[in-house]
């Protein structure tokens, strides 16, 4: 028999009962998402007011990590940050997208999805470049890469894309295994390719820890959102 994933239904695996899944309940979400944001504001303000320790802990993070360049670490990062770029994001949403809609028989899924990614990593990422506009570090940039740097947009995109999939994977699946398992590579990979911004010289620390930040707030407020909507659906 094939499994469907139909909302309006009630017939995805794991039931779908927000209140089997405190953790991503919406009142949890919400609350997390306002916790989450925290680190991405004291840094906004420390770049706004040129606070000194903001300056110290980009020079102590990014020295670490500049003096470990070879040849042979430069060419894996190199790949590493194609997974957060723009090309392959695309590619991966649409894929992404496709089984949501076609296997799970789900378009609900796919629109929040496809929301979820385009509003967070598309629109948001660079509403704020473009207000901070603070230019990329002086250092040698080991690949090609315009436009402003805070927050990291490949390090915001990668929590919403993979982020938002480990959700729909962890709500869902009733596949222990595969929780944890897609739990576990896309938190690696999320770490790798913020590291890589640093490695390959085109953005501070503070970016990336700000991309993550607020990359992983705004999930937070869609999974809250998600949960208010199937609440009403399901009443």
């Amino acid at each position: 028999m094939k499994k469907t994933y139909s909302i309006k239904n009630k017939k995805v695996v794991g039931k779908m009962k927000w209140n089997t899944r405190r953790i991503f309940s919406p009142r949890v979400m919400f609350w997390s998402g306002l916790v989450l944001v925290v680190p991405f504001l004291l840094l906004a303000l420390a770049g706004l007011f040129s606070w000194g320790w903001l300056g110290w802990l980009d020079t102590e993070i990014s020295v670490e990590i500049l003096e470990s360049r070879s040849e042979v670490l430069t060419s894996f990062f190199v790949g590493v940050t194609e997974l957060g770029g723009g090309t392959f994001s695309v590619l991966f949403i649409g894929l992404v997208s496709a089984v949501l809609f076609f296997k799970w028989n789900s378009w609900q899924l796919a629109v929040w999805y496809l929301f979820t990614v385009a509003g967070g990593a598309g629109v948001l990422n660079q509403l704020f470049k473009f207000l901070f506009q603070r230019p990329r570090p002086t250092v040698e940039h080991l690949v090609i890469q315009g436009g402003y740097s805070f927050p990291s947009g490949h390090s915001m995109g990668s929590v919403i894309i993979y982020g938002a999939l480990v959700f729909l994977i962890v709500r869902f699946s009733g596949n222990r295994r595969l929780k944890w398992l897609s739990f576990s590579l896309a938190s690696m990979l999320i770490l790798l390719i913020g590291l890589s911004r640093i490695y390959l010289g085109v953005h501070f620390p503070s970016d990336v820890i700000g991309g993550f930040s607020l990359g992983a707030a705004w999930l937070s407020g869609c999974i809250a959102l998600f949960g208010r909507w199937e609440a009403r659906q399901n009443s």
